[in-house]
């Protein structure tokens, strides 16, 4: 199999797969959207598509010094209002 074959080949596999994602998402979307206790916004269909979600980029990860800073500034402004109080 040529390259250029290939190709098209993945190209109409790809398009077969988005068309049966749009027309089961458009299904999925009427049935919930139409259900008894359907949401108060309508569901779209985008939203359950699995080829149009991304993945979440990664959080960085927090240094326990930073978070130790953060917890003595707190308990700090928490014992300066306990002694303004008498």
């Amino acid at each position: 199999m040529t390259p250029r074959k290939y190709a098209a080949l993945s190209e109409a596999h790809d398009y077969a797969m988005k068309q049966r994602e749009i027309l089961f998402a458009q299904l999925t979307a009427a049935t919930i959207n139409y259900s008894m206790s359907r949401p108060r916004e309508p569901v779209g269909i985008a939203s359950l598509m699995p080829s149009n979600w991304e993945i979440a980029p990664r959080r960085r990860r927090v240094s326990s010094k930073g978070v130790v800073a953060k917890l003595r500034a707190m308990v700090a402004s928490y014992q300066q209002g306990y002694k303004a109080k008498p």
